[in-house]
């Protein structure tokens, strides 16, 4: 009735949610990762992932095998 859905959200790993947003040609291409909330906790600050949790999270939806070469690396000091 309103045409194809621009976002979809879904409830990965315990905890965390992949909120996809998609582009005019239909193909995903708009990742958000964050902890899941409740709908009481959205008036919180996020508190943020752990290091893990992200990499993880990245490899389940990206794994390296699927990916180019990498370009860059930046590390947080």
């Amino acid at each position: 009735m309103y045409g194809e859905p621009i976002m979809e959200r879904f409830v990965m790993q315990s905890g965390i949610t992949l909120t996809v947003g998609y582009g005019s040609d239909g193909r995903a291409c708009q990742f958000l990762i964050v902890p899941r909330q409740s709908l009481r906790q959205l008036q919180s600050p996020v508190p943020p992932m752990s290091s893990p949790a992200v990499s993880a999270t990245l490899q389940e939806l990206l794994p390296v095998a699927t990916t180019g070469r990498q370009i860059s690396a930046t590390t947080a000091g």
